[in-house]
């Protein structure tokens, strides 16, 4: 997945925690501003740097707790989010014996 792509998968998972609960609440469980939150939810900012590393640990931890079951798209996520530590050359590899 490209970093656009994950970008607007974060995003898209953002908004369907933000419609079960709230910005505010959303901002608590990221460990950011709920400021920060709506500007990422409306698409007025794209996430970078520390931001994104945030983001990517909440989805994970959400999704650790159940909250979105598995899907093919946040199965494709999971997969490259465990993979994102393996050389890029060897990684298609990787994939296909994981």
């Amino acid at each position: 997945m490209d970093r656009t792509s994950e970008i607007e998968f974060l995003r898209e998972a953002l908004r369907r925690r933000v419609d079960q609960t709230s910005i505010r609440t959303v901002a608590l469980e990221v460990k950011m501003s709920h400021g920060g939150i709506y500007n990422l939810v409306s698409g007025k900012v794209a996430p970078y740097g520390k931001t994104l590393a945030k983001l990517r640990a909440w989805y994970l931890h959400q999704w650790a707790e159940g909250g979105e079951g598995l899907s093919a798209p946040a199965a494709r996520y999971l997969v490259d989010q465990m993979l994102v530590s393996i050389p890029r050359a060897v990684r298609p590899g990787a994939g296909a014996e994981l």
